[in-house]
């Protein structure tokens, strides 16, 4: 277990705020239709929902990659453009598509942090050794610590995580898991999108998405709490989220019943 660094205490913590967010390219359905969502700075929740139920494209809305149709979308006071670089993290399963620079050095510096701050993001990721390694040469799991190491120099505040373990193996994830309480306990806005049991637990709230709309907003034991269980509905589009709670990539399962009490205490206290 590597030792817990403590995020800096950020002079801009922030919160976010969706209201009334629709985006609509017609004649097609709306991909997201009357989102509203306020989070408050340390607070993280968990984004849930079937792949294509607009997850990733209510994250691309708070970091300010595309405007809304209808609604506004606040990041702090304003919106995430006008936020200074590196306030907004954004990290996905695209562990290409996060980096920057030829070298590991020159991405964890990207945002020209205080030499302390990187030498502290680098210690709590271990990438002493890889620090004038060439970014093409790394493999996943290397990558995305790269781009976890590059936002935490930073100081980013607002972290946008899309499937962020995705592409790590079991122990890197769990450090990820553990990344994630420490800058919610330090004050960070985090939105993190995922179908993994393990993350969930993380959350202070759930947010379910079918088809664009928000269908579930709660907490992780008032989900699992549900009468009938999403996952027992068939053919639902969320099932596959319903069974996510069941299990994670380290192996361990929730309790398989049809009691969701056994089910209610995972989701609550499985901090792995």
């Amino acid at each position: 277990m590597r030792p817990r660094w403590r995020s800096w205490n950020w002079s801009r913590v922030l919160g976010l705020e969706l209201a009334g967010v629709t985006v609509w390219y017609p004649p097609r359905p709306p991909v997201l239709a009357d989102v509203n969502l306020a989070v408050p700075s340390g607070q993280c929740v968990a984004v849930l929902g079937a792949n294509g139920s607009g997850k990733s494209l209510l994250l691309k809305l708070v970091a300010g990659a595309l405007p809304p149709s209808r609604g506004t979308v606040r990041v702090g006071p304003g919106s995430a453009r006008a936020l200074p670089g590196g306030t907004v993290a954004w990290v996905s399963s695209d562990v290409d598509g996060g980096l920057v620079g030829a070298t590991v050095r020159d991405h964890v510096n990207f945002y020209r942090p205080p030499p302390g701050r990187v030498a502290t993001a680098c210690a709590r990721f271990g990438l002493g050794s890889l620090m004038d390694r060439e970014v093409d040469t790394l493999s996943p799991g290397e990558k995305q610590r790269v781009a976890l190491a590059g936002w935490f120099a930073s100081g980013a505040a607002v972290w946008l995580l899309d499937e962020p373990t995705g592409p790590l193996d079991p122990e890197a994830a769990r450090d990820v898991r553990q990344l994630i309480r420490e800058l919610a306990t330090d004050g960070a806005t985090i939105l993190l999108a995922t179908h993994e049991a393990a993350e969930v637990a993380l959350a202070h709230r759930v947010l379910v998405l079918e088809a664009g709309q928000v269908v579930f907003d709660g907490t992780p034991e008032a989900l699992v709490a549900c009468e009938p269980h999403c996952w027992a509905i068939p053919r639902s589009t969320v099932a596959d989220t319903g069974r996510a709670l069941r299990r994670h990539r380290g192996g361990d399962s929730a309790p398989v019943t049809f009691d969701p009490t056994g089910l209610v205490a995972w989701v609550a206290h499985a901090w792995r």
